[in-house]
C-alpha cells in the first residue's frame, strides 16, 4: 500500500503537509456547474460542469487574460459594444458565475450577422500581441429563449480571417471555417449548466504585427 494516498477528487482539501501556491486570480467549476473566481493561493477543485463530478485539484500553466472587462461585460464601462445597426444592448442576463453581468446582444435585423467589438479603454495600445504566437480565445455563449435566426456565434481573428462558427442549439462546431491553415490550431465547445456553451479557438498570430479579435 501507498504511505501516502492524496485522493483530492474525493476529500476537496489539501493534506497539511502539502504548500501550495499561486499568483493572480483564477477560476474553476463548482459541484453546482457555477464558475467561481478566486485570488491568490487558494486550491482550486475543478468538477464537470454538468455532472458535478470532483476532477480533482486543478494545476495548469500561467495565463494572461488580453481582454478587460470580461468577467462583467455588460456593466464593462464601454469596453464592450454592440456593433453595427441590426442590434442593441439588452438586458443584463446571469452569467456562468451566477452574477448578471453577461452582455445581453439584442437582434433587431431581418437579414446579416451582428457582433460584439472589444472597445479599449486606455488607447489603442491596450491590447498588444506578439508576432507568430500562439492564442486561445474563447467565449462563454447561450441562445435566447425563443431563437430562431440567430443560432450560433463565430470567433474570428482579423487580418489573418481564420474562424470557427459554433451551433449554439446544438452545441456542436459547425460551418465552414476560413483559411484553416497551419496558423489555425484547434476548435471546441464545451456545455455548462442553464444552456451555456464556452466556445474555443486556439490560434497562431500572424507577422503583420496587427491581430484583431471579433465575435459574430
Amino acid at each position: 500500500r501507498p504511505l501516502l494516498n492524496w485522493n483530492f477528487a474525493a476529500v476537496k482539501k489539501l493534506d497539511p503537509r502539502l504548500t501550495y501556491s499561486r499568483t493572480g486570480p483564477a477560476s474553476y467549476v463548482d459541484e453546482f456547474g457555477k464558475i467561481v473566481l478566486v485570488g491568490d493561493n487558494v486550491p482550486r477543485f475543478d468538477h464537470d460542469p454538468l455532472t458535478g463530478e470532483c476532477k480533482g485539484l486543478l494545476i495548469e500553466p500561467g495565463r494572461t487574460n488580453l481582454f478587460a472587462g470580461t468577467a462583467e461585460m455588460a456593466n464593462s464601462m464601454g469596453a464592450w459594444l454592440t456593433g453595427g445597426p441590426r442590434g442593441a444592448q439588452g438586458a443584463n442576463v446571469k452569467a456562468p458565475d451566477g452574477k448578471m453581468t453577461a452582455y445581453q446582444n439584442v437582434y433587431n435585423g431581418t437579414n446579416g450577422d451582428l457582433n460584439i467589438y472589444y472597445a479599449p479603454r486606455d488607447g489603442a495600445n491596450e491590447m498588444t500581441t506578439t508576432n507568430d504566437t500562439t492564442y486561445t480565445m474563447s467565449v462563454w455563449a447561450k441562445l435566447s429563449a425563443g431563437a430562431s435566426y440567430i443560432t450560433g456565434i463565430r470567433l474570428r481573428t482579423y487580418g489573418q480571417n481564420i474562424s470557427v462558427n459554433y451551433n449554439l442549439s446544438t452545441g456542436v462546431v459547425v460551418g465552414t471555417h476560413e483559411n484553416q491553415g497551419s496558423d489555425f490550431v484547434s476548435s471546441s465547445i464545451v456545455e455548462y449548466p442553464d444552456n451555456w456553451y464556452r466556445c474555443i479557438m486556439t490560434f497562431k498570430s500572424g507577422t503583420d504585427g496587427n491581430q484583431g479579435f471579433q465575435i459574430y
